[in-house]
């Protein structure tokens, strides 16, 4: 396999599977050293898809699920403190779950402008796209 190949599916594994540096090296055929060269610009990506609305909120799922079960070993009666993290548990999935519009226009523009002086015809196309998600986005959260 090529270096640039090798490079490639390793950056996919690491930021789309859970498999170790150590893993993946031995998939593509490199050296942990390397691996571990390749991959250092990579974790702040893998650390950021972590911090992802729908992963945070699955976490907080999980733990009210244990929660849950805990309370359901005590016959139903939770405790005031069990009652309280579930609250804010709860509370917690509402807060991340609530993206503003801004944010989406922030992040849309940075990648357009980003896009035009790499491919000025592509960020043209996308351009509609996003005016029409931004469009879509906005009616959601009035409703």
């Amino acid at each position: 396999m090529a270096k640039k190949e090798a490079q490639a599916l390793a950056k996919n594994l690491f930021l789309h599977s859970n498999k170790t540096q150590e893993e993946i090296a031995a998939i593509v055929g490199v050296t942990n050293k390397t691996m571990t060269k390749w991959v250092q610009p990579w974790k702040n990506i893998r650390h950021a898809r972590n911090l992802l609305p729908d992963q945070q909120v699955a976490k907080i799922y999980a733990q009210l699920e244990a929660l849950d079960t805990q309370i359901e070993d005590q016959n139903n009666v939770p405790t005031s403190k069990q009652a309280d993290i579930k609250k804010k548990l709860t509370a917690a999935i509402k807060d991340i779950q609530n993206v503003s519009l801004k944010e989406y226009v922030l992040c849309y523009e940075e990648l357009l402008n980003h896009l035009k002086p790499v491919d000025l015809s592509l960020a043209k196309i996308l351009v509609d796209h996003v005016n029409d998600f931004l469009l879509m986005k906005a009616e959601q959260m009035e409703s």
